[in-house]
């Protein structure tokens, strides 16, 4: 309760009281303003945003089999048309992956741009005991602003097999940054054609995708 005489600067006094004590309420300002004779409807203003849920844990993860639902997720980025772009899984770490979701479309799925266990796109060479594929995705995707195309960092089993001079093998590519260029519509590799994305020339030229959107 506020209570006594408020005069000159008393009233400021009187809410940095308030707030050093912790015991600033709604209630008080609706009577300190009262006091000073100022509107009290400013004191609960209409809200600023309309806020629509993108993805929570009833939701089922798409194409994941058997079925399970979102669990925890990570920072999402959304470009400028709402087109939404996070990472999550479900619980113990099944359906790891990256996610989109058109928030511009009213009840528009989810859909599914990586996910883990799925074939790295190329270069990837590995033929025994099969294609690489993903197991991480360590970092929140980006987006880009003005259109669809989406950045992001995996890990996956090793993609490059590479004979030596003496004749043995050496295996590398356990890390890279994938993009999806082209105003939102993943592009597939001539060598991976069911893929949903592509390398942009290749695993280490893909970074320049990120550093571009990002400065």
């Amino acid at each position: 309760m506020i209570s006594g005489r408020m005069k000159g600067g008393s009233h400021t006094r009187k809410i940095q009281d308030l707030h050093c004590t912790g015991a600033f309420k709604t209630s008080a300002l609706v009577a300190l303003l009262a006091a000073v004779g100022l509107p009290v409807a400013s004191a609960y203003a209409a809200p600023i945003f309309n806020w629509e849920t993108v993805v929570n844990n009833g939701d089922p993860i798409p194409t994941l089999v058997p079925s399970k639902t979102f669990n925890s997720y990570n920072q999402p980025s959304i470009n400028d048309a709402g087109l939404v772009v996070f990472r999550a899984r479900a619980k113990g770490g099944a359906g790891h992956g990256i996610y989109t979701r058109d928030m511009s479309v009213s009840n528009a799925p989810i859909n599914v741009l990586a996910i883990r266990d799925e074939v790295v796109p190329a270069p990837n060479n590995i033929i025994n005991p099969g294609p690489a594929t993903f197991n991480e995705f360590p970092s929140f995707p980006r987006i880009e602003a003005t259109s669809g195309t989406v950045a992001f960092r995996a890990q996956s089993t090793p993609s490059w097999v590479s004979i030596l001079s003496d004749g043995t093998e050496t295996r590398s590519g356990t890390s890279g940054l994938y993009a999806t260029p082209g105003a939102g519509t993943p592009v597939a590799t001539s060598a991976h054609p069911a893929s949903r994305f592509t390398t942009t020339a290749g695993k280490l030229a893909a970074s320049w995708v990120i550093r571009s959107m990002t400065a």
